[in-house]
């Protein structure tokens, strides 16, 4: 098993889920420096500003697990949220390959489309 390639692609793994998860935090209008407030509140959706100055339009549910998301950055802080989020999905995506990889289940596409990248890399470390 070569560890160096295992190390070094969960190091990239890992600085691509953190800015996949910052930029979805600026899509819902979450920076690390402010989590905005609604622009416009309806009976069953509010609008927020994103970091790139667009609005983004929330549905009911979407709106409450914004709000979990932004109690707990403000409980814990904002990298410290990042970073277990992209630790959590990391894990996940690892799970699922090894899943694959000794058939406890069917290959699914987003998986696969993820490690192909890598698959000279996969090779090596399963």
């Amino acid at each position: 098993m070569n560890k160096n390639a295992i190390k070094k692609f969960a190091i990239d793994a890992r600085n691509k889920l953190i800015a996949s998860v910052t930029d979805k935090a600026g899509m819902l209008g979450i920076t690390p420096d402010n989590c905005s407030e609604a622009i416009t509140k309806g009976a069953d959706f509010e609008v927020y500003k994103t970091a790139a100055g667009t609005e983004v339009t929330l549905n009911k549910k979407q709106c409450e697990q914004r709000r979990k998301l932004v109690d707990q950055i403000h409980a814990r802080g904002y990298e410290t949220v990042v970073e277990e989020v992209a630790y959590t999905w990391f894990n996940r995506i690892c799970a699922i390959r090894f899943m694959e990889v000794n058939d406890y289940m069917y290959p699914c596409k987003s998986s696969c489309a993820f490690f192909r990248k890598k698959k000279e890399k996969m090779s090596q470390m399963w």
